[in-house]
């Protein structure tokens, strides 16, 4: 083991969570008496931001909101919005909420938001056995299921999801652990990575549980994902690939179990 990159990766982990404990005093030192926070929602699920981006926008001027997308949620962007108290509520996967809740007890969980939104991507026209998987970092669910799937002597590569297709294209990994949506922008052929897998959840401040704004947010949450069909899901995906390809996007393959769900207060699961 390097112990020499060991300490300097704590030394790194202990500089952040100090600036991160910083900014989060000054933001209560120097925040105006009585002024109303702004409302703020940030995602890190794609599936669940396809369903976010189509709200009205008129919702977020409505609510005096803003809304926010990471393309990691377990990244140090996110880790540090989260810990400085930046954000009101943030849809994150389980492995990322566990850790914000047990190193800071100001959030609480709700959900789940999505299911079944991971897919097993390989290389066209390559049919020898999956033995190298990439996955997203810090996901340990995925490799749980990767190994619940293809056996135990499987090799797992914790990668930064944006390097996923990079190495899969370029034979460094037989398969990748990729969301849909993005597996679809790549067009490789690709299967579902579990049944009824909850890949993402919320993490909501406890103090803004009640809040008017964070309250009207999630009734246009709910009444979204009431009104959307799973043709209207792929209606949406489909719009977003035909923007980025400039060409009409085709039939598209999902997985059938994937799913955006409601969500409730905890004193509503428990009543």
């Amino acid at each position: 083991m390097n112990f020499a990159a060991l300490r300097k990766k704590q030394t790194a982990w202990g500089c952040f969570i100090l600036l991160a404990a910083m900014a989060a005093a000054l933001r209560f030192l120097f925040s105006p008496a009585g002024k109303t926070e702004q409302l703020k929602i940030v995602c890190g699920d794609p599936a669940a931001a396809l369903v976010m981006r189509s709200l009205s926008s008129d919702l977020w001027k409505v609510l005096n909101g803003e809304y926010v997308e990471f393309s990691d949620c377990c990244g140090s962007q996110a880790q540090f919005s989260m810990a400085a108290g930046e954000v009101t509520a943030a849809v994150l996967c389980p492995d990322a909420a566990a850790s914000l809740t047990e190193q800071d007890s100001a959030y609480v969980i709700l959900g789940p938001v999505t299911l079944d939104t991971y897919v097993v991507v390989r290389r066209p026209n390559d049919r020898k056995a999956l033995r190298t998987f990439g996955y997203m970092n810090q996901r340990e669910e995925q490799a749980r299921c990767l190994r619940e799937n293809y056996g135990s002597g499987i090799s797992l590569v914790p990668m930064f999801p944006a390097a996923l297709g990079y190495a899969l294209e370029n034979g460094a990994v037989d398969a990748v652990v990729m969301d849909v949506l993005t597996a679809l922008k790549l067009g490789y052929p690709m299967k579902p990575l579990s049944h009824d897998m909850v890949t993402s959840v919320m993490a909501v401040r406890r103090d803004k549980l009640n809040d008017s704004g964070f309250l009207s947010f999630l009734s246009a949450w709910n009444a979204q994902v009431d009104r959307l069909s799973a043709e209207d899901i792929r209606a949406l995906v489909r719009r977003e690939l035909s923007e980025i390809n400039g060409e009409e996007a085709g039939d598209l393959w999902m997985p059938t179990t994937m799913r955006c769900l409601r969500l409730t207060l905890p004193h509503e699961e428990n009543g």
